[in-house]
């Protein structure tokens, strides 16, 4: 500003209150985890996410407004057992479900599967990052699964678990 003069009051309280607010993103996560009987720590071997877009905050949506694969999409990342192999068949099977019409509608890795719990965390961060939700829910999320996600993230070192 090159002057006092330049500086504008900010609307009134009725402005701001005719104003829509912005849509959101609503992530929904889930972990599946398993008990190590070596050290008797939970583990994470699968996550699941649900991620809505164009979610007004104001006004529940109706059937026809969420139920659309360009609104409403997923993913979900699995990680190998240590020590185990895949199923017989698995890869193919997560390889055709990607290729599918759902699975291309939610960028052609809707099921991606990793070696390790390192590297399932490592996915998982960059996948909900790209997304940026505004909102994260899950129905254990503030009982164990958050808790559990950022235990097993500082455990492993993962880079960036704080963003």
């Amino acid at each position: 500003l090159d002057c006092a003069k330049q500086v504008v009051a900010p609307p009134l309280a009725s402005e701001a209150a005719q104003r829509v607010p912005p849509p959101l993103t609503v992530a929904s996560l889930s972990l599946k985890t398993i008990i190590n009987p070596s050290n008797h720590q939970h583990e994470i071997v699968g996550v699941g996410v649900v991620h809505l877009n164009c979610v007004d905050m104001d006004t529940p949506m109706t059937n026809e407004q969420w139920n659309r694969p360009q609104v409403l999409r997923n993913f979900s990342i699995l990680r190998k057992l240590d020590g185990q192999a895949w199923p017989p068949g698995f890869e193919q099977a997560m390889a055709a479900e990607n290729a599918s019409a759902r699975g291309r509608m939610n960028g052609g890795s809707m099921v991606s599967m990793q070696s390790s719990e390192r590297a399932l965390l490592t996915c998982l961060l960059a996948r909900l990052q790209s997304l940026d939700a505004d909102v994260l829910v899950g129905h254990n999320i503030g009982a164990g699964d958050l808790s559990t996600l950022l235990y097993r993230m500082q455990h492993h070192k993962v880079p960036m678990w704080s963003r």
